[in-house]
């Protein structure tokens, strides 16, 4: 993992990809029966694993890192950060084009299948042979390949952005945040200082209209100043 990382970085800043990093990884209890497990994480980190970059946050310190006063504590870590994936996959796209990759954008893979010691990947306007296939879908496989297929279940989240905030307490360090929730809330700032806030999730296949309804509650919930911005 801890090469993972160093690779991302080091591979944005040879090729001069604009990913927008910023460090910090903060991890908070919305309850306070959470709180001791974040403490035991954190020295488990550091004594196991030899991870010292985690270090437990009591309320107060929670509260000043993340400009609210709704968690109760939680981790912070400074050996990770957060990216603008869009920017990373646009210029790997860059990258991997003037290596002399063929890309074949807005074509939907329909099968998938091995054929003469190669594997063929059929599109709806043709197909596309390659030595080696690597299936990056998410969870929108569908049945290209069934094993997994089995065992994955798309689900919804969405993300609201607020306008630039300015001179704001949200979130000083500019650390991105999850919390304890089984419908996990996500939120960073971006680099022109909006509140990116993740939450909500459903099953169904259709977007509901009034997501925004609840992303703006929720941001409320947290940021009571930011209920109209």
């Amino acid at each position: 993992a801890e090469e993972a990382k160093a690779h991302l970085l080091e591979f944005a800043a040879v090729n001069k990809i604009e990913i927008d990093y910023m460090p910090g990884q903060m991890s908070v209890a919305h309850k306070q029966r959470y709180v001791d497990d974040y403490k035991a994480h954190a020295e488990i980190m550091a004594t196991r694993f030899g991870y010292p970059h985690i270090s437990f946050m009591d309320a107060r310190e929670t509260a000043e890192r993340l400009g609210s006063a709704r968690y109760f504590g939680g981790t912070r870590d400074t050996g990770t950060g957060h990216i603008h994936p869009l920017k990373l996959v646009i210029g790997t796209a860059k990258v991997a084009a003037q290596a002399g990759a063929q890309l074949f954008e807005q074509t939907l893979a329909t099968a998938i299948a091995s054929v003469g010691g190669k594997v063929r990947v059929t599109t709806p306007k043709g197909t596309i042979s390659a030595e080696k296939c690597l299936i990056g879908v998410n969870a929108h496989g569908g049945t290209l390949e069934p094993i997994s297929a089995a065992h994955i279940m798309p689900i919804g989240s969405f993300i609201g952005a607020t306008v630039p905030l300015g001179d704001s307490n949200v979130l000083p360090g500019g650390e991105a945040v999850d919390d304890s929730r089984f419908v996990v809330r996500y939120f960073r700032k971006s680099t022109d200082g909006r509140l990116l806030f993740g939450g909500r999730e459903i099953y169904a296949v259709n977007d509901p209209k009034d997501i925004h309804v609840h992303i703006r509650r929720q941001i409320a919930e947290l940021y009571p100043d930011l209920r109209d911005v």
